[in-house]
């Protein structure tokens, strides 16, 4: 859904972007303008968000992730093991997967990378369905984040 009305993140505690001491403004997800040291922001009808307790900092980015893991990562089997039993332990529950259940890998992924302030990341899927890197591409593209499948 697009956003009409800019916002403006006003007075941040701190703010790791030069000249926007006074904050950002925002419109249909992108920083549109930086508001600096004693300046106000030019789009008057800007909602204003008090960002007095918070900083404002640039999305983190994630080089190198498997969103299907986050199914397993707990498995008993799998637990504190060595590169190859631990792959030994995996392999036969990841052959099983469903594109439902590669799906609900991406919606996981996606919920906790943006949940602790990532919004770039890769999958590097090693699990192969037919069309679901198409749909893995396409599923990932969640408002506030960009992600690439690689192969």
């Amino acid at each position: 859904m697009a956003q009409t009305q800019p916002i403006w993140i006003k007075d941040p505690l701190s703010i790791l972007a030069k000249g926007a001491e006074r904050g950002v403004v925002v419109r249909d997800g992108k920083i549109v303008e930086l508001i600096g040291r004693g300046r106000e922001a030019a789009a008057s009808n800007a909602v204003i968000f008090d960002a007095g307790a918070h900083v404002v900092l640039p999305g983190l980015i994630n080089t190198h992730h498997h969103f299907y893991q986050t199914l397993t990562r707990a498995l008993p089997a799998a637990l504190d093991r060595e590169l190859f039993p631990w792959l030994q332990a995996l392999y036969p529950v990841w052959s099983r997967l469903t594109p439902a259940s590669l799906q609900l890998g991406v919606t996981v992924a996606m919920s906790e990378l943006l949940l602790s302030g990532c919004t770039t990341t890769t999958d590097h899927t090693t699990c192969f369905l037919r069309g679901w890197k198409t749909r893995s591409t396409s599923r990932s593209r969640w408002p506030g984040v960009s992600a690439c499948a690689c192969c």
